[in-house]
């Protein structure tokens, strides 16, 4: 059945145009933990087993437009609903109670897969995917546009939008064997759900084959089947940007109980002092804030505090990281916050990380700073750095993850 912007056989008109909902709104750089998914899955006979596909959230929203470069076909249950050998001009879909809508085809179906001939590329809203794409009504007629494609075709569209291509092969190599382990840990963890990863810094930034590079994708093929396991098990194989000088811990970030790969190791390699990196703006910061933005941010969330002298880490790990913050009031006792509510006050992109504390002078919340990100895991400027002395990826891994194996599932 041709689908094209001027003809959907039956109903065919024009395309609706429609507003595309954003991905994901970043808030901080490169793979935020969730705090609830920290369990590790096991290994079938000594090798933990390996989905057949990714499935990657690109959209969710009202709508979303979906084009084909080529021949394709649209299924819903195994039966063909739609399919030309000539490509899919730009076609708006959106989901209602009844099911989805093509242009103007009602479908009275809630879920379809596009899937794109061997001769074709996927589009959606515009970006290029390879794959396929399964569009689905949500519980609420939301839609959500799930990218279904091959563990390492999903990583080529990852590694170079997670660190810069022209860094050195070996930096780039522990990336793509940290994504590649992160990814099938949410792939278990996940099994039960539409999908298992979101394509921004929620979990890893995937960009589809805009993000594709010739670096990027030599570090995948490079390192093919390359996983970090811990005791047998897939490991949270988290990273972050800039450490500052100590990898978190997850005890301290997460209030998870630390196992030896994520207990934190002092990074040296990030210092910007040490081969001229440009990673000075990360490494230490400072913000500044109005305290009666803060003042009004509290209020909103309970507490009446009038003037603020210091905010502190609660608890905090070797590294300075913490999930919560002491706030010590000019006038009354102290209580906690966690660091995400602050944050959220103050906003995501002034505090840039979990290590910081902050002072209060003549109306205004002075904060200092180190790194960018959560800080758990591999450090990714550090990466750089350890590359640059002449570490190799191996080398790098066994650093950051101390503990963990490098093994071949695949």
């Amino acid at each position: 059945m041709n689908l094209t912007a001027g003809r959907i056989k039956k109903a065919a008109n024009a395309a609706l145009a429609v507003a595309v909902a954003a991905v994901f709104v970043a808030s901080v750089q490169s793979c935020v933990a969730r705090r609830d998914d920290f369990a590790q899955y096991p290994t079938v006979d000594g090798v933990p087993p390996i989905p057949s596909d990714m499935r990657v959230l690109l959209a969710q929203g009202p709508s979303c437009h979906v084009a084909v470069s080529g021949g394709y076909d649209i299924v819903a249950a195994g039966r063909t609903l739609f399919n030309d050998s000539r490509p899919l001009p730009s076609v708006g879909v959106q989901a209602t109670p009844q099911g989805l809508v093509l242009g103007t085809q009602a479908t009275g179906v809630r879920s379809v897969e596009v899937v794109p001939r061997s001769d074709a590329t996927l589009y959606v809203n515009g970006s290029a995917y390879r794959g396929k794409l399964l569009l689905r009504a949500d519980s609420d007629d939301s839609l959500l546009a799930i990218n279904v494609l091959p563990l390492d075709d999903y990583l080529a569209g990852v590694i170079s939008s997670e660190m810069p291509s022209y860094w050195q092969l070996d930096a780039l190599k522990a990336q793509a064997i940290a994504a590649r382990t992160y990814a099938l840990y949410r792939a278990r963890g996940r099994a039960a759900r539409e999908y298992y990863l979101t394509a921004g810094t929620g979990d890893q930034v995937y960009k589809g084959i805009d993000g594709e590079t010739a670096s990027g994708s030599r570090a995948v093929y490079q390192t093919r089947g390359l996983v970090l396991l811990y005791n047998w098990k897939i490991l949270p194989a988290y990273y972050h940007s800039v450490c500052g000088g100590h990898t978190a811990s997850r005890k301290a970030v997460f209030d998870q109980a630390d196992i030896t790969p994520l207990s934190g190791v002092q990074c040296p390699y990030c210092d910007p002092e040490r081969h001229g990196l440009k990673s000075s703006k990360y490494y230490r910061w400072e913000a500044t804030v109005p305290e009666s933005q803060v003042l009004a941010g509290l209020a909103a969330k309970g507490r009446t505090v009038r003037r603020i002298a210091a905010v502190r880490p609660h608890n905090p790990g070797r590294s300075g990281h913490s999930r919560m913050l002491s706030l010590e009031p000019a006038e009354g006792d102290s209580f906690t916050i966690s660091v995400d509510d602050f944050r959220e006050i103050v906003g995501y992109g002034k505090l840039i990380s979990n290590c910081f504390e902050c002072r209060g002078a003549n109306g205004t919340l002075v904060c200092r700073g180190r790194g960018f990100g959560h800080g758990v895991g591999m450090c990714q400027w550090g990466a750089r750095g350890m590359a640059i002395d002449g570490s190799d990826f191996e080398e790098i891994l066994r650093f950051y993850y101390s503990g963990a194996e490098i093994r071949r599932i695949y």
